[in-house]
């Protein structure tokens, strides 16, 4: 999917000037000469440049809410959830892991679909292995239109990836949530040792 740009309404303008190669233009307004709408930059991309062309690479444009817990389930457009808000767990015990999310999909970027990767990250920041493999959840959404909805209003969009049973070591690790390739979130939390 290419970059994502948030049009703005009004007569079409081209930029006054057009950004250096990798400077960033965090919330300013550029032009493609060839189509002549304007977007706004939402994140500090860096800009690729050519005579016809002003290409930004931008940020996923949602809003994305997660926190941790024992269990949960998405039925109907809702969440439910058991044991949730953790960030401490203790280690060298099986135990399931849920996440909560929801994800607000700007209405441009409905009816259609979309990928989301989970990793685990040990406190180095390398993939947690688990039986010397990467701990991975992959998975599709793609949030509907209701009929009714006016246009612009973003959409939301409850998932429950669960990891059944799991089994750390002692340590700091970072659930990192991607969607279409780009990081959107990161969920530390901290497994600790227990003495008997």
């Amino acid at each position: 999917m290419g970059p994502t740009k948030w049009l703005l309404s009004g007569p079409s303008q081209e930029c006054a000037e057009t950004p250096n190669r990798g400077e960033s233009r965090l919330g300013q307004l550029v032009a493609n000469p060839g189509d002549r709408q304007l977007s706004r930059v939402l994140d500090a991309g860096p800009a690729c440049c050519s005579a016809t062309q002003t290409c930004i690479r931008l940020r996923y444009p949602v809003n994305v809410t997660a926190f941790l817990c024992d269990y949960a389930e998405e039925r109907l457009g809702k969440l439910y959830i058991m044991g949730a808000g953790w960030d401490v767990a203790i280690a060298n015990t099986p135990m399931p892991i849920a996440l909560a999310m929801t994800v607000q999909v700007p209405w441009d970027e409905a009816n259609r679909p979309h990928e989301l990767a989970i990793d685990l990250a040990d406190q180095d920041g390398q993939p947690a292995l688990i039986n010397g493999d990467p701990v991975r959840i992959r998975g599709k959404f793609e949030a509907g239109r209701p009929a009714g909805v006016p246009p612009g209003t973003s959409l939301n969009m409850p998932l429950a990836p669960r990891i059944p049973q799991i089994l750390l070591a002692a340590g700091t690790y970072t659930f990192n949530i991607l969607i279409d390739d780009e990081a959107v979130l990161s969920l530390p939390f901290r497994m600790i040792e227990v003495k008997q």
